[in-house]
C-alpha cells in the first residue's frame, strides 16, 4: 500500500516522466463532439516516453478517439487533472516544451476543442495542483504549492484567468481541496492532518475531524454526502507508532461532527473512498497486508452495512475508483506494484459486476459532468 503513495503523488501529473512505450487504447476514432450526457470517461493516455495526450470514450470503453484542440492553442502533449464539465474541460500542459515535472500552465477549453486558452500557470514561486472546475465552468479551484518549503494554499480564479483569490493557507502539502455539492464550502486536509470544512469565500473555516489520516499522499482524497451533510474519508486506524499502515474508513457529520466507522479491521489497510452521486453506496478500497498486492474494490451502504466485494485485482494495486455521474458504474485504475509502469484503466457495473478494458498506459480517469 504505501507503493500506491509513490504513484498517486505522480499519477495526477508527473509520471510521464517514468512512463515507458505504450500500447494502443483499443476502438480508437476520431469523432470529437461536444456532448457527454453524463456518461464519458476522458483519461490521460500516454502516447510514447515523456509524451501524453487526452483521450475520451464511452462507460464501456467503446468509442474511443483523442481530445485535440482545434482553436486558439494548439497543443500536442496535455495531461487532464479533473473531471470536464458543463462542457468546459481542464488541461495542463508543459511551458515552452520543457519537461512536464519543472514547469506547467492550466489550459481551458470547450470538449470539442474549441477556444482553447490559458488560465493560470507555474510561477517562480509556486506549483500548480489539481485544477478542478465548479458545475458552472465559470471558476477553478486549485492547490498552489510553494516551490521553497512545503506550505501550500488553496486558491479560486475565475475561468479566464482574472480574480484569483486564496481562500485557505493551511493547506497540506498536494492535498487536493473538494467542494461539497452546492459548492458553497470546500473540505480540505489541513497542515495539521485535521480535516477543515470552509466558505468559498474563505470564511467560517471549521475543524470538523482531528483524526483523519491523509497517508503521505492523496490516497484519502475526501467524498461529500450527496446532502452535503457528511464527509466520508481515511481515519488513522494504528494502535501504536509502530503499525504504519492501518487505516479505517469513516463518515463525519459536519454539524454534529459524530464519526462513524464504517470498516476497521487490524489487517486491512483500506483507501480511496468516494460517496456515489445517488447517495446509495460508499466504494473504498482495501488490502491485507499479509496478501499485498491483492486489492478488493468494495461498496457498502452509508452506515457500513450491505457490505459487496465487486471485484479483486490479483496481483495488482486498485487506486482512484470513481462512481458515473448516473452511479450505475466505477471507473478505477490498476498497476502491479513491482512495474508502475503497467497503469490499466477498467469500468466495472455496479449491479452486475461485469468488468471492461478501457486500456493500459492510463494513469488516471475522470468521469465527464
Amino acid at each position: 500500500m504505501k507503493s500506491i503513495l509513490i504513484v498517486l503523488c505522480s499519477a495526477i501529473f508527473w509520471v510521464l516522466a517514468s512512463c515507458n512505450q505504450c500500447t494502443d487504447p483499443i476502438n480508437n476514432t476520431n469523432n470529437p463532439d461536444n456532448s457527454t450526457g453524463g456518461s464519458e470517461l476522458f483519461y490521460t493516455y500516454y502516447i510514447k516516453e515523456r509524451v501524453a495526450n487526452i483521450f475520451r470514450c464511452n462507460a464501456d470503453g467503446s468509442g474511443q478517439r483523442q481530445f485535440k484542440t482545434e482553436s486558439g492553442m494548439i497543443l500536442s502533449e496535455m495531461i487532464l487533472p479533473s473531471s470536464p464539465r458543463n462542457g468546459k474541460i481542464l488541461v495542463m500542459v508543459p511551458k515552452l516544451n520543457i519537461n512536464v515535472t519543472s514547469s506547467m500552465q492550466v489550459v481551458i477549453a470547450n470538449i470539442d476543442g474549441s477556444d482553447a486558452r490559458i488560465v493560470t500557470e507555474d510561477n517562480e514561486v509556486r506549483s500548480i495542483w489539481s485544477p478542478q472546475l465548479l458545475s458552472s465552468a465559470s471558476q477553478i479551484l486549485f492547490t498552489a504549492k510553494e516551490k521553497s518549503g512545503s506550505s501550500s494554499s488553496l486558491r479560486i480564479v475565475n475561468a479566464d484567468g482574472k480574480n484569483e483569490r486564496i481562500i485557505a493557507n493551511d493547506i497540506t502539502e498536494e492535498s487536493i481541496g473538494v467542494f461539497s455539492p452546492d459548492e458553497t464550502r470546500i473540505a480540505y486536509y489541513t497542515n495539521n492532518e485535521e480535516i477543515a470544512v470552509i466558505k468559498t469565500d474563505g470564511s467560517e473555516k471549521l475543524i470538523i475531524q482531528i483524526k483523519a489520516r491523509r497517508y503521505r499522499g492523496n490516497t484519502s482524497v475526501l467524498s461529500w454526502s450527496p446532502d452535503g451533510q457528511n464527509i466520508v474519508f481515511m481515519q488513522d486506524g494504528r494502535q501504536s507508532p509502530l503499525d504504519n499502515e492501518k487505516t479505517n474508513i469513516a463518515t463525519v457529520n459536519i454539524a454534529t461532527r459524530l464519526v462513524k466507522v464504517l470498516y476497521s479491521e487490524n489487517e486491512m489497510i483500506a483507501g480511496f473512498p468516494q460517496w456515489s452521486p445517488n447517495g446509495k453506496y460508499i466504494v473504498y478500497t482495501r488490502a491485507i497486508k499479509s496478501k499485498k498486492p491483492d486489492t478488493e474494490l468494495v461498496i457498502c451502504s452509508p452506515d457500513g452495512s450491505n457490505e459487496s466485494v465487486l471485484t479483486i485485482e490479483k496481483g495488482l494495486i486498485i487506486y482512484f475508483p470513481r462512481f458515473s455521474p448516473d452511479g450505475k458504474k466505477i471507473c478505477y485504475n490498476t498497476f502491479a506494484e513491482s512495474s508502475y509502469e503497467i497503469l490499466t484503466l477498467k469500468s466495472i457495473d455496479v449491479e452486475s459486476k461485469i468488468v471492461s478494458l478501457i486500456g493500459n498506459n492510463i494513469p488516471l480517469a475522470f468521469w465527464a459532468y
